[in-house]
């Protein structure tokens, strides 16, 4: 069982205990612990995205990093509920995540631990499926040129890092990683639209293309097809 404490002064103070989850005034949660080589490890959920940030002390923002980030199950309905009504899962998301996390006692020990967690880590899946749709467009539809745009797309990318390449598909600014996607395999960086986004995704998915901002969904297509 892990072990948090009322008192977060005294969980920060002495070390390798989690704080109590803290409800932040304007939506969100966070918890937090001191390591064993003095560094502070923060969890923060927000609306979309829980966090993970590595600070060498509470509140100073200006040499806090983040480490990992990781997709809520249900982006889209989260989004449409009060901050209360996002209060129970905060706290669910909270305790899976101190669960896989443990009670690390050094940055490298809590770097190692995170890259071993997906950035859908909260559920949200649909690699299966994903593979097996990219499986049947690179036999049915593409293209080898389309195919080979994939090949280089994903070679580039793993290059740099695993985890590089899988939070690719799950962007947290404004970019839409389906229509983003469709520009790789079409080489069409300036001329796709979300709509041209849409009917390639239909042709596969149908007139139901919620799997298109799965990211999981979209990496199995992508490593399907170029499975081939």
């Amino acid at each position: 069982m892990l072990s948090y404490v009322q008192s977060p002064a005294f969980a920060l103070q002495h070390g390798r205990m989690w704080t109590e989850v803290c409800h932040v005034k304007g939506g969100g949660a966070t918890q937090a612990m001191r390591m064993e080589d003095g560094s502070f490890v923060v969890l923060s959920v927000g609306i979309t995205l829980v966090k993970v940030f590595l600070t060498p002390q509470i509140g100073d923002l200006s040499q806090t990093v983040e480490l990992a980030s990781f997709v809520v199950k249900d982006p889209a309905e989260r989004t449409q509920l009060a901050r209360r009504g996002r209060r129970p899962e905060d706290e669910k998301m909270l305790n899976q995540l101190r669960k896989a996390l443990g009670f690390p006692k050094s940055i490298d020990e809590l770097r190692g631990t995170l890259q071993t967690l997906e950035p859908s880590f909260f559920g949200y899946h649909g690699y299966r499926e994903g593979r097996k749709c990219g499986k049947e467009w690179a036999e049915t539809y593409a293209t080898a040129t389309e195919l080979s745009r994939l090949q280089h797309f994903q070679k580039r990318l793993r290059a740099r890092s695993q985890g590089e390449w899988e939070q690719w598909f799950w962007p947290e600014d404004d970019r839409v990683a389906g229509l983003e996607l469709v520009k790789v395999i079409q080489d069409s960086k300036d001329f796709a639209t979300l709509a041209d986004a849409m009917e390639f995704w239909k042709t596969m998915l149908g007139e139901s293309t919620s799997q298109a901002d799965n990211g999981d969904f979209l990496r199995g297509f992508v490593e399907g097809a170029v499975a081939i």
